[in-house]
């Protein structure tokens, strides 16, 4: 069989769930705490998490008491969402829904958070949609791994070659840049840069794990290739590290918009 491809988006992930839950790190809970403070996220507040894949963000928000709207359009990734919320006692609303899909009825909003989603979207148009969501004194956060840290590790550099190596013509590479230009050219022009950074020991195998959540490199568009790339990257990790180990700080970067004021 060949792999799948990157056309569909909103199936992209179906078979990266399993990997995506037990290996994409954490979002750094100093950087959550500063988002409810700045916020002041808690009981009567609303927070919008888009992309949510299985609940990485929108578990967090939901411990302070706010409501939380959690959507996304893969369905087995709601499904995962929904274990872990259930399992943590919280009371989350997933949807299978798209950015795209939001309007004024969803608010209002204290809160929208892209996690390692925005690139996914008609950036432009849903900011537009967002003013309608989010409350006069609320704000966007959007957060993904800081690229230029990441690149600097050794894994970092064994993953982008990667990608250079076996998706040189990848379709998807749409929007990983200009965060912040498109969100100071929106109703959101005040942004504000946060870095989080998590220390992480993790082993070769974990790296797999961590490659086989992505859209990269999921078993569904690895396809019969997946063997040969498991067994490349393992060669390409011990010529780095060949007892299997690898201890780095591993960054992500939060992009906080609000409206203008005065």
């Amino acid at each position: 069989m060949t792999g799948r491809g990157m056309s569909d988006t909103t199936a992209l992930f179906t078979d990266a769930v399993d990997h995506y839950v037990q290996h994409r790190m954490a979002y750094p809970t100093d950087l959550i705490d500063v988002l409810i403070a700045r916020f002041g996220i808690g009981p009567g507040t609303k927070v919008i998490d888009v992309g949510c894949g299985p609940g990485l963000l929108a578990l967090p928000f939901a411990r302070t008491g706010a409501e939380v709207l959690a959507i996304d359009p893969n369905g087995p990734m709601l499904e995962a969402g929904r274990t872990a919320a259930e399992a943590a006692g919280l009371t989350i609303d997933f949807q299978v829904r798209k950015a795209e899909d939001l309007d004024a009825a969803d608010g209002p909003a204290r809160l929208v958070t892209f996690g390692r989603s925005f690139h996914w979207t008609e950036r432009e148009r849903v900011l537009s949609l967002l003013e309608q969501v989010v409350e006069p004194d609320g704000g966007i956060a959007v957060i993904h791994e800081d690229l230029d840290q990441k690149a600097g590790t050794p894994t970092g550099q064994v993953i982008e070659a990667m990608k250079r190596d076996w998706i040189p013509d990848d379709l998807h590479r749409r929007n990983r840049a200009g965060h912040a230009e498109v969100l100071a050219a929106s109703p959101f022009c005040k942004v504000e840069r946060m870095v989080g950074s998590v220390p992480r020991i993790w082993t070769a195998d974990q790296v797999l794990g961590q490659l086989l959540s992505t859209s990269y490199f999921n078993p569904g568009r690895l396809g019969d290739r997946r063997a040969a790339f498991e067994a490349d990257l393992r060669a390409r990790l011990a010529r780095v590290a060949p007892e299997g180990v690898f201890e780095e700080n591993l960054g992500l970067l939060a992009l906080v918009a609000t409206r203008p004021t005065g």
